[in-house]
């Protein structure tokens, strides 16, 4: 939690000197919904906090750049462990530092489209079952190489909400059994991104 802390007040301290006529940036927060393809548990149950900053410049008229630093929770959870009759529990909470690196495009006016890889250092990982702590399960890649895409609208001039959809380009670590599928060579996060911007600094 420190290390969030001090990355996020950096970022933000960042904004404050590119804040100008060319730059412009603020913060952000939102949920995400997640899971992980490969564990066997489908759906997006795995809810987690998205907090960070972002640093934004337009190129043209319609076509802008934009590098966010992020706090994000992903994982997986089998739902109620009640469903399958008995009390049965997985639970996988992934904490991750990300760094988004996008490309946007307006269609409409304040309406947006993007896209782009992003950038992801695994800070922290706890699998559990109903046992508690997996002392055994396979330790997972620290680094991940992510693409997304989104699409944002803005609004009262600061403001921007923003949906997104972001997949692994890198396993995430290997399956249970070690075995690869052809391209499938292991466990990938899956993740839908709902996000809040806000724009700090003159607005030009």
């Amino acid at each position: 939690m420190k290390f969030i802390l001090i990355s996020l007040t950096f970022f933000v301290g960042l904004i404050a000197i590119v804040n100008s006529q060319d730059f412009n940036g603020g913060i952000l927060v939102g949920i995400s919904a997640t899971q992980v393809d490969g564990d066997s548990y489908g759906g997006f149950n795995k809810a987690g906090l998205i907090l960070g900053a972002f640093v934004h410049r337009d190129f043209k008229e319609k076509i802008a750049g934009q590098i966010e630093l992020k706090y994000i929770g992903k994982g997986s959870t089998n739902g109620n462990p009640k469903d399958y009759g008995y009390t049965f529990l997985y639970d996988l909470r992934l904490h991750y530092i990300e760094v988004p690196v996008l490309f946007q495009y307006e269609i409409i006016k304040n309406l947006s489209l993007e896209i782009g890889p992003g950038f992801g250092f695994l800070i922290k990982s706890v699998e559990k079952n109903e046992q508690g702590i997996m002392p055994d399960s396979k330790p997972f890649n620290k680094f991940e190489l992510s693409g997304s895409v989104g699409v944002g609208y803005g609004f009262f001039e600061r403001f921007k909400i923003n949906a997104r959809f972001s997949y692994s380009l890198l396993p995430i670590r290997e399956h249970a059994g070690g075995g690869t599928y052809y391209s499938n060579k292991g466990q990938s996060n899956k993740v839908l991104e709902f996000i809040l911007l806000v724009r700090m600094g003159k607005i030009n």
